[in-house]
């Protein structure tokens, strides 16, 4: 039978296709790329890459070393920041999924298993979106998984005890959520390490300490100790603000909860009931196959570090926070396929299906950030083309901030936040130049907008916040 000869005659050959299908599904990804920055943090890594200062949101705190270092280090090659961090991102996907086919087959899964598990995961619209989007949540799911991999090695003990710790140093490093997955993991370690657990344990303590002494002490003195830690601070008090606000758990309603991280990042309801129903068929598979340690890791690991998360994290970025978590949903998923029986049949048939709609569903929301720009980079483009920095004075609303900083700022324009209009009029009095005010969806569309861009997709509503689908400017003077 096929599943016989895939695990035991020539299993390499079905991983080596395996990788080459991802490589190819990320190729076209890279092609049908981001064009401009579309999100907030996609302009300060980018900014972070040009000059590191956590506490000048470049990025934002706690400032990300790892990833950063990482962009850093493929901007020599390609010196444009943005696209330097794109790469980065879409390294690490192709690096994830190859990473868990490995972590599949540690686990104890089939080749033919571990391959769906990986198809599951490169088919999921939110992996497909954020591979090459430039932010960390791609990375932070490599990082994540490869601390389990560390764990789960049982030659030389000590050795991947250290490999372990210092593994989840870099997680953090990478992004610093990643914490929410190294809590279960720790559970999985005790477990795992039952010979020399006292010695091992501390080997991966000692690593964890030193390796994070190392990322953390350049970062936080390139920033300046006062200065970053004033801005850990202000950071910390705002997540919390933004979780009494009802976009975390306890004071989010579950309906949003449920809509924000377990529907959204699939797109739509009928693409997410067919993920999750993959999932508890696999664990069902893994289950009465007497694979209950394979289920209580993939899903332990999986919902407590989404419960946490839920808890602390905005459950608008729902779509990317799970990430780390759909690699180990995925593998469970990947349990029932195979060829032997007609069951294996029906979900193997089921996951292609998924795949296939996936992609179909997410692609019009490639095709669209690959072939125009992001409207609010869209709306600064058209005011950098017909405006004069020594005429014109430009007011933003404060989610832009980043953006026009990128696009105007850096060259020369003067911006305010729209707050400041009136006290700059003030002082201003009798000057005459002339004056743009940039919004975006949030604020009424005035008759008067002279420019004005948007995106009318629901592959990039539901993958974002929706807070920069539409932007528009106007030009007056300051006097008006």
């Amino acid at each position: 039978m096929l599943t016989n000869w895939a695990s035991s005659r020539r299993p390499f050959l079905w991983f080596l296709l395996t990788v080459l299908c991802a490589a190819i599904a990320l190729i076209l990804v890279y092609v049908l790329g981001v064009q401009t920055p579309f999100e907030w943090d996609e302009i300060l890594f980018a900014r972070a890459v040009e000059h590191y200062d956590a506490a000048a949101n470049s990025p934002h705190m706690p400032g990300y070393p790892v990833f950063v270092l990482a962009a850093r280090l493929v901007s020599f090659g390609v010196p444009d920041a943005v696209r330097a961090v794109q790469i980065t991102s879409l390294t690490a996907a192709f690096l994830t999924l190859a990473l868990v086919f490995f972590l599949g087959r540690r686990l104890g899964l089939t080749v033919l298993q571990a391959c769906g598990g990986l198809f599951l995961l490169a088919g999921c619209p939110s992996f497909l979106w954020f591979a090459g989007v430039g932010l960390s949540d791609i990375s932070g799911a490599l990082s994540s998984c490869a601390v389990l991999w560390a764990i789960l090695q049982d030659r030389a003990p000590i050795r991947s005890a250290v490999l372990a710790g210092f593994l989840a140093a870099i997680a953090v490093g990478v992004r610093s959520q990643a914490i929410y997955f190294l809590v279960p993991m720790v559970v999985v370690a005790l477990f795992e390490w039952r010979v020399d657990r006292l010695r091992r344990v501390l080997a991966a303590t000692a690593a964890t300490v030193v390796t994070s002494f190392g990322i953390w002490f350049p970062a936080v003195f390139l920033t300046g100790p006062g200065r970053w830690w004033s801005a850990f601070v202000w950071q910390f008090q705002w997540v919390r603000q933004e979780q009494t606000h009802g976009l975390a758990l306890p004071f989010a309603p579950m309906s949003w909860i449920v809509q924000g991280w377990l529907i959204r990042p699939f797109g739509t309801p009928w693409l997410a009931a067919g993920f999750w129903a993959l999932v508890l068929c696999g664990a069902g598979v893994f289950w009465h196959g007497g694979r209950r340690r394979l289920v209580v890791y993939g899903l332990g690991i999986g919902l407590v570090s989404l419960m946490l998360a839920a808890f602390s994290l905005d459950l608008r970025d729902g779509p990317r926070y799970i990430l780390p978590s759909l690699v180990f949903f995925s593998l469970i998923a990947g349990g029932g396929i195979g060829v032997a029986r007609w069951q294996e049949r029906l979900m193997t048939g089921a996951a292609a299906v998924f795949v296939v709609a996936s992609v179909v569903w997410i692609s019009p929301g490639l095709a669209l950030r690959r072939s125009e720009p992001a409207p609010v980079i869209d709306v600064l483009e058209r005011v950098l083309e017909s405006a004069s920095p020594t005429d014109v004075v430009v007011f933003y609303e404060d989610k832009l901030w980043p953006h026009v900083y990128w696009m105007l700022e850096r060259r020369g324009f003067e911006i305010y936040p729209i707050g400041d209009l009136h006290d700059w009029s003030q002082d201003h009095q009798g000057e005459s130049r002339s004056m743009v005010s940039v919004f975006s969806n949030r604020s009424p569309l005035p008759e008067q907008a002279s420019f004005e861009a948007a995106w009318d997709s629901p592959q990039v509503r539901a993958m974002t916040r929706g807070r920069y689908l539409r932007c528009w400017a106007v030009i007056g003077e300051t006097g008006d």
